[in-house]
C-alpha cells in the first residue's frame, strides 16, 4: 500500500512538471530517510520508463528542510514530519498548490481518510479523474453551505458575523 501511495506521489509530480525542457533533466528528490527503500524502488522504475535517474537525497526531514531553506535545489520534498513541511511552506520555499499529504502508516490513515483524500486516491488509483473531481466539487459545495449555515446561527446567537 505504501508503495502505491509513493507511486501516486511521483505520478502527481510528473504531471505537474512540464514535459518539454524538464523531460531530460534528472529530478532532485529530498526524502525522509524512512522512505529510502521505497524511493530507490521508484527511482529504478522511473529509469526503466526511459527517464533519467533521479538524484535521491535521504536525511531527517528537519535536515532536508534546513537544506532547502539554505538554497539547496530540490524538485520534490517528501517529509515524514508535517511540522517540517509546514516550516518550508511558511517560508514560501514550496509551491503551496503542490503540497499533498499522501503517505502515512495504517494507523494514521485509518483515522484520517477524509472525503478529499478518498476522492484523490480513488480518482488517481482507478484512473477515474472525472469522478474524483466531481466528488471534490460536491464536497466544496457542501462546505460552503455549512459555512453559511454556521454563520447564520452564529449571527442569531451573538449578533455578530464570523465572516
Amino acid at each position: 500500500m505504501l508503495r502505491r501511495l509513493v507511486l501516486t506521489a511521483v505520478a502527481l509530480v510528473a504531471l505537474a512538471l512540464s514535459p518539454g525542457a524538464r523531460a531530460q533533466e534528472p529530478l532532485t528528490v529530498f526524502a525522509a530517510a524512512s522512505l529510502t527503500d521505497a524511493m530507490r524502488d521508484l527511482g529504478a522504475q522511473w529509469r526503466a520508463r526511459g527517464n533519467p535517474a533521479p538524484r535521491l537525497s535521504f536525511a531527517a526531514s528537519s535536515a532536508l528542510a534546513r537544506q532547502i531553506e539554505q538554497g539547496a535545489p530540490a524538485d520534490i520534498f517528501m517529509s515524514a514530519d508535517e511540522r517540517w513541511m509546514d516550516y518550508v511552506q511558511e517560508r514560501n520555499l514550496i509551491v503551496n498548490a503542490t503540497r499533498v499529504s499522501l503517505l502515512g502508516n495504517n494507523l494514521v490513515r485509518e483515522y484520517s481518510q477524509v472525503l478529499d483524500l478518498y476522492a484523490l486516491n480513488y480518482g488517481l488509483g482507478m484512473g477515474r479523474f472525472s469522478f474524483g473531481t466531481a466528488i471534490n466539487i460536491f464536497n466544496s459545495v457542501v462546505s460552503v453551505i455549512l459555512l453559511f449555515t454556521a454563520n447564520g446561527i452564529f449571527k442569531r446567537v451573538t449578533k455578530e458575523s464570523i465572516m
